[in-house]
């Protein structure tokens, strides 16, 4: 059994308007995520500050139990709320993510706490895996006023991936999320 977590709470500052809302494809990005994650995970959540904002998508939606921490709570509160052990997470901004790049992190090492892509050196902590065994470890991390989504990963198990695990996708472009008007025309332009 696999759930699925869409993190929804951000502020779109860059952009100058909500990124989940954007359209590419005829759809919104939100709307995209839902339907796409829906067809590999038996559960989808929506985890945002502004819950009616996303009421209309026939998937639960999610305050965050501690407000104004960031990704960090989003990702507390989507796990400590989904039926599965285990939860894809996401950005609601990723339009280039398809559900068999989902299905193929989610059978990568389902022993390991943390299943996340690491780009360069660098984690890329919103597409990944996460076990609720990681709930003690974010708890503690929120009790001591830390916002960074990776700084409990010294405490669990966590296997990264890299582009062998995506032969579809070598480039890893699934990676891709929307931060401003630049970073939607951009990707309109190269489809």
């Amino acid at each position: 059994m696999l759930s699925a977590i869409i993190l929804a709470g951000g502020k779109s500052t860059r952009m100058g308007r909500d990124k989940a809302l954007l359209e590419f494809n005829g759809k919104t990005i939100i709307r995209y995520l839902v339907d796409e994650l829906g067809t590999v995970a038996d559960q989808v959540v929506i985890s945002a500050n502004e819950p009616e904002r996303f009421c209309d998508l026939g998937v639960a939606v999610v305050a965050d139990i501690h407000k104004g921490l960031g990704s960090l709570a989003g990702l507390h509160t989507g796990l400590w709320f989904v039926d599965a052990e285990r939860a894809f997470v996401c950005a609601c901004d990723m339009p280039l993510l398809t559900s068999d790049i989902v299905r193929r992190m989610s059978g990568i090492d389902p022993a390991a706490d943390v299943v996340v892509p690491k780009v360069d050196g660098f984690y890329e902590p919103l597409c990944a895996v996460y076990s609720k065994r990681c709930l003690s470890h974010i708890e503690a991390d929120i009790a001591r006023g830390e916002r960074r989504i990776i700084s409990f990963y010294r405490h669990v198990k966590v296997r990264d991936v890299g582009p062998q695990h995506f032969p579809e996708d070598p480039g890893m472009r699934f990676l891709t999320n929307i931060n401003t008007p630049q970073d939607l025309e951009n990707l309109n332009i190269g489809r």
